[in-house]
């Protein structure tokens, strides 16, 4: 199942608004010929959903410059039955971040662009499972930034060079960390590590 609104407006000649809201629900069960009741009953069964906001405000030509600022939220709970294979989570993230395009110099091919921008995002890990009879509830947080810089120049009107630098990141994944069992579509055996860390990634 799944659900999304949009929605703009225009402030006036320079500024306009549009923002999103949308959710999805996935459900899924896995079925294994061990058990007594393995034709009508599921060896592990998952509820996930997931809910995502968006809000982002977009200017025209404004000081030289064009762009974009925007504010994420994004929120997404698993539900687990009759298996120990993936834990029961809620995950939630929030981002900020702002884009702008500045025309540096003009060219005879038209004008040269620089583009840059930034983010600061926030995640949020709070899982629940069994250690044997003890029940674990870590809460894990990541929070890094990440960003971005390229250049565009016109060669020709069909030549453009371009050079690009940006920085992006990861948090490991309630599977990556805590998976103990069997997965039923691939037939393998997978164990999650609780130690890892995020991870990065420049170019």
């Amino acid at each position: 199942t799944f659900f999304k609104n949009a929605w703009h407006a225009h402030l006036n000649r320079t500024w306009n608004v549009q923002g999103s809201y949308s959710y999805q629900l996935n459900q899924r069960e896995e079925y294994d010929v061990h058990g007594s009741n393995y034709e009508t009953e599921p060896a592990s069964r998952f509820m996930l959903q997931g809910w995502q906001a968006e809000a982002v405000l977009e200017h025209a030509p404004w000081h030289g410059l064009n762009g974009q600022w925007g504010l994420q939220y994004n929120r997404q709970q698993n539900n687990v039955w009759a298996s120990a294979y993936l834990p029961n989570y809620v995950q939630q993230g929030q981002g900020v971040f702002v884009l702008e395009q500045w025309p540096c110099f003009i060219t005879s091919n038209g004008p040269a662009v620089l583009e840059m921008g930034g983010r600061w995002d926030t995640r949020y890990l709070q899982s629940y499972f069994y250690n044997g009879k003890v029940l674990s509830t870590p809460l894990l947080q990541f929070q890094q930034w990440s960003g971005q810089t390229g250049l565009q120049i016109p060669l020709s009107p069909k030549t453009t060079f371009l050079v690009h630098w940006g920085t992006a990141w990861r948090p490991p994944s309630p599977l990556e960390l805590y998976a103990q069992g069997l997965h039923h579509s691939l037939g393998t055996f997978e164990k999650g590590n609780a130690q890892l860390k995020i991870e990065h990634l420049q170019q």
